[in-house]
């Protein structure tokens, strides 16, 4: 039977790229062991004290065999070509080799946020693909633990859109209290802008095209008309001052009869 302390799901894997994702799951997946701080902080148990009971010198146990008990879960974390790279201190050399240090870290966190306040959405673009990108920007900044509330995300997509949407995000100024406006909030009521204008553009189209295949008809009508009346002014030349047809000086015959 498995252990009782052993999760369900699987230990996250790193294959050596998407390190921050990766240590995001770690994390959790160890402290839902009751491993992670003695990864974190690499603290050895206190020393024992004289007396102890049968329960407190278990738990001492159980404690110094934590930081064992982590590394393999840590290990199966790894595919092999980098588990083979390390020895002692995998984690802190995971870390400044994937994350980099504080100078590094500063440069990547500065990039991210020069992505997040440049970010434009194009004009042919679907407001849910530009949300994408945006909140993955905003992921990555989270996890270098920066704070970047809600409320700078929702004013970033406000002056990010196109043209088109400016009327819509007025009157959402207007309605609306900024300071409780989530982001979900603020792309559904864009989305529901976006459908319309598409709706109406499909009706304008459909318009358009109905306008064009009656011109057509009606054209087509005018030009049966047209032969119509030459053909009545035709007939009506070849006869003569009686209305009736003369004979032809040929076959002596009305041609306006059935020739049998």
């Amino acid at each position: 039977m498995a252990s009782s302390n052993v999760p369900s799901t699987c230990v996250p894997i790193f294959i050596g790229t998407h390190y921050h994702v990766w240590e995001v799951k770690m994390k959790v997946y160890l402290r839902s062991l009751g491993f992670w701080k003695v990864v974190e902080t690499d603290e050895e148990p206190p020393t024992l004290r004289a007396n102890l009971t049968l329960a407190q010198l278990k738990a001492y146990d159980e404690e110094m065999l934590k930081k064992d008990k982590a590394l393999p879960y840590i290990h199966s974390g790894l595919v092999d070509h980098i588990l083979l790279a390390f020895t002692l201190g995998v984690w802190d050399k995971l870390k400044e080799i994937h994350e980099g240090g504080d100078k590094v870290k500063k440069i990547k966190l500065l990039t991210l946020k020069r992505e997040f306040a440049m970010l434009q959405m194009k004009e042919d673009e679907l407001i849910k693909d530009f949300l994408n990108t945006m909140m993955t920007i905003v992921n990555q900044i989270r996890l270098y633990d920066e704070d970047l509330p809600n409320g700078n995300v929702v004013e970033n997509v406000m002056i990010s859109v196109p043209q088109r949407f400016k009327a819509k995000i007025l009157a959402i100024k207007e309605s609306c209290d900024m300071t409780s406006l989530t982001i979900g909030d603020l792309v559904s009521k864009l989305e529901a802008q976006e459908q319309r204008v598409s709706m109406r553009a499909h009706e304008a189209s459909k318009g358009a095209f109905l306008a064009s295949h009656k011109g057509v008809k009606f054209n087509n009508s005018v030009k049966k008309a047209e032969s119509l009346n030459k053909s009545k002014a035709f007939l009506s030349s070849a006869s003569g001052p009686n209305g009736k047809f003369t004979l032809c000086p040929i076959c002596k015959k009305n041609h306006a009869e059935k020739d049998y």
